[in-house]
């Protein structure tokens, strides 16, 4: 009966707004906000707040332990996600691996010979062998142009 009903924590459609301790209840715990928080930070920012959205979305309702639960394989399972949603061809050079020495800038350049130059002062250019960074040649000196 009624009373049973409030008990159980099913409420009808008839019942009123919910108490704050019923609201309560609903809210995410503090563990599935900062465990969301994690795994959304390893997303493209794009994609970030869709899935924030959704990641709340889908722990609605559910227990603080199963929260927590669902929230730590969405933690595990955020680099997979991220590497779906990243927009690169993933045919592409793997220019995501950039070596520690290129991180430091110091790079190995190599000479190569640019085949649409115009003059033969713009033929040549250097190019870094490890992370295909580019250093173009002028009479002036060198500028760095590439990543």
């Amino acid at each position: 009966m009624a009373g049973d009903d409030a008990r159980s924590g099913q409420r009808g459609s008839g019942a009123g707004p919910l108490t704050i301790k019923e609201r309560r209840h609903l809210n995410p715990s503090r563990a599935a906000n900062l465990l969301i928080a994690l795994a959304v930070r390893a997303l493209p920012p794009a994609h970030r707040e869709r899935y924030v959205q959704e990641f709340y979305g889908e722990i609605f309702g559910m227990s603080r332990a199963r929260q927590v639960g669902y929230c730590l394989t969405l933690v595990v399972h955020s680099t997979r996600l991220a590497l779906a949603l990243d927009e690169r061809d993933p045919t592409a050079e793997e220019s995501a691996r950039r070596d520690w020495r290129c991180a430091l800038r110091r790079h190995h350049y190599v000479t190569r010979n640019n085949p649409d130059a115009e003059t033969k002062v713009a033929a040549f250019y250097e190019q870094c062998a490890r992370c295909a960074r580019i250093r173009d040649r002028h009479p002036s000196g060198y500028t760095a142009i590439g990543p």
